[in-house]
């Protein structure tokens, strides 16, 4: 990644046993919002854990916001927050009066007000925790997370269990507070369509290595320049006809209706040629031949060599 870092990792490995949990993690992340995205086990809370200070790892080491991780760690936690993945909370207690402990513990005063209002929680900070639903449990994580008036803040899984309406909510949120206050995030999640949405570059951990980093749209077209997705009326007989033709590497129905094909070949009007004539062969209606251009599409190239 390029641009203005606020974390540099240089040859961060980490092994727990026989398991090798990061090999060798070199990665520059920039202002701005940041991805960390891989399957499970690639190693994606092993390396958040490394750069909150609450993982040491093995060899390697880093800088985060200009402090050096080993021996810098107190400096770096005074100026980030932080959203974990299932945080716990006292639950009798009322969300305004755990904001302002929190607040206290950094030493601030007056952001309680300020962050509430930018969570959409003011309206609910008389009420108990265990009264809040849980896409407003999320908004208390993050209004935690900012309360602190930090420069960098990580969120793992933050629209893990929520609705549709939930993760919109969070994602637009994460973007106005990055507009609104230059904070940067670095964020790890699942949730690929979400962070497309929201991040400007990302990481791709697999078994423990950085494989692919930059700008998100960089990536995207890179990794699926040769993906194609094809909405057809037949899927299953269209996938059967095009698989053997020479220049398509595979086909595989990825929808109701939805073809993803990978192609061998740079021709891609022929291609689509080939794809056209074997649909009118079998009378299947083709309603769109578009290239797979998401980063869902990216994650599958690169990670799953799908």
């Amino acid at each position: 990644m390029s641009g203005t870092h606020i974390i540099t990792l240089s040859g961060i490995s980490k092994s727990f046993g026989d398991v090798n949990a990061l090999e060798e993690i070199s990665l520059d992340i920039n202002e701005g919002i940041s991805g960390i995205i891989g399957p499970n086990g690639a190693g994606k809370t092993t390396l958040l854990k490394i750069m909150l200070g609450l993982v040491k790892p093995d060899a390697g080491n880093g800088q985060i916001l200009g402090y050096d991780m080993r021996q810098e760690n107190l400096k770096i936690r005074w100026r980030i927050g932080v959203l974990h993945e299932r945080p716990s909370y006292p639950m009798r207690m009322r969300v305004e009066t755990y904001l302002k402990r929190v607040e206290r513990l950094y030493k601030k005063e007056g952001n309680t007000r300020r962050v509430l209002e930018m969570v959409n929680l003011f309206e609910d900070r008389e009420r108990k925790i265990g009264a809040l639903s849980a896409g407003m449990l999320q908004r208390l994580g993050i209004a935690q997370s900012l309360v602190g008036d930090p420069e960098l803040v990580f969120l793992d899984e933050p629209t893990s269990n929520l609705d549709i309406d939930g993760r919109d909510s969070v994602a637009r949120m994460i973007i106005d507070i990055h507009n609104q206050m230059g904070i940067s995030f670095v964020v790890s999640s699942h949730i690929l369509s979400e962070l497309e949405r929201v991040c400007h570059d990302i990481a791709i951990l697999r078994e423990g290595k950085l494989i692919a980093d930059g700008r998100l749209q960089e990536l995207v077209r890179k990794y699926t320049a040769k993906r194609y997705k094809i909405v057809v009326s037949d899927p299953q007989k269209l996938v059967d006809s095009v698989k053997p033709l020479k220049g398509i590497r595979n086909a595989e129905i990825t929808g109701a209706n939805t073809i993803t094909m990978r192609i061998d070949s740079r021709d891609v009007s022929t291609i689509e040629h080939k794809v056209r004539t074997a649909a009118s062969d079998l009378n299947i209606d083709i309603y769109e031949i578009q290239q797979a251009g998401t980063l869902e599409d990216a994650f599958r190239e690169v990670v799953l060599n799908e």
